[in-house]
């Protein structure tokens, strides 16, 4: 299966290049046209910041645990789910029936197949600055509130970006 590229597939404010993946086409995306992307190769460091995550319950404090397994606990397609997680870690306070979002992670495995597939390794670790064009057309521009402005490139595919979802239009706010 071979797709051309097709801006407007993406969305109006990105061009696309289509590289062919296990029967699968993984596009490598251009920034927008109002980002402007500086890359610095300085001293490495990651960002443990969750700021920037799309946080379920934004008041409340983010502790890291991994799931080692889990339940459902409901049946029926007209009743929520309702899981019980064992994890890893039990570090923070619960009480039975506390609800929790998760901020799921991606693998560093499947991360560096996906930098080395693209073609792209080499520029893992690398640290990149986001600002919006000076010269941008664009009316009320706005960085993505899900990506830090500055960080290693890295970081954003591990904790940022869900990269097993397909890619949707991207919708102008």
């Amino acid at each position: 299966m071979k797709m051309q590229d097709n801006p407007e597939h993406l969305g109006k404010h990105h061009t696309a290049t289509t590289v062919l993946c296990y029967s699968q086409i993984i596009t490598q995306l251009s920034p927008p046209e109002l980002l402007s992307v500086a890359s610095e190769s300085t001293s490495l460091c990651t960002m443990e910041n969750y700021d920037f995550r799309n946080r379920p319950f934004a008041t409340s404090d983010v502790f890291e645990s991994t799931v080692q397994d889990f339940k459902i606990l409901t049946t029926g397609h007209d009743v929520k789910k309702i899981y019980e997680l064992d994890l890893s870690s039990k570090a923070f306070p619960f009480m039975p029936g506390d609800v929790i979002g998760i901020l799921p992670c991606n693998s560093h495995s499947e991360v560096k197949k996906l930098f080395t597939r693209l073609g792209v390794e080499i520029h893992m670790r690398k640290r990149y600055k986001l600002t919006i064009k000076s010269d941008t057309v664009k009316k009320n521009p706005s960085m993505p509130k899900h990506i830090p402005p500055e960080g290693i490139l890295e970081d954003i595919f591990l904790k940022h970006l869900d990269i097993r979802k397909p890619m949707k239009k991207i919708d102008d706010e």
